[in-house]
């Protein structure tokens, strides 16, 4: 990959400073922009921020041209609500 927006000079110490192994939808997807931007592949990094339902991992599945993980889960009212409820 080309750079983008000119240069890598900005965008190297971001790529030193994330951890790959982050969990952080945030941190994987200015990993993967940083390293777009070095003409390095960013499709490791975007994979991981697109398996969360955020605001990066939305961001990072629209550069992968992925479907939005929402990763639904049913909850289990605790006893107050279903007292409230019920």
């Amino acid at each position: 990959m080309e750079p983008v927006n000119g240069g890598t000079r900005q965008w190297q110490p971001i790529t030193q400073l994330i951890n790959a192994d982050s969990a952080d939808a945030m941190a994987l997807y200015w990993l993967g922009r940083a390293l777009e931007n070095i003409g390095k592949n960013p499709q490791k990094a975007y994979a991981k921020a697109a398996k969360t339902r955020s605001y990066y991992g939305f961001l990072a599945a629209d550069k992968l041209g992925q479907a939005y993980q929402l990763n639904a889960e049913s909850i289990q009212p605790d006893a107050t609500v279903q007292f409230i409820v019920g």
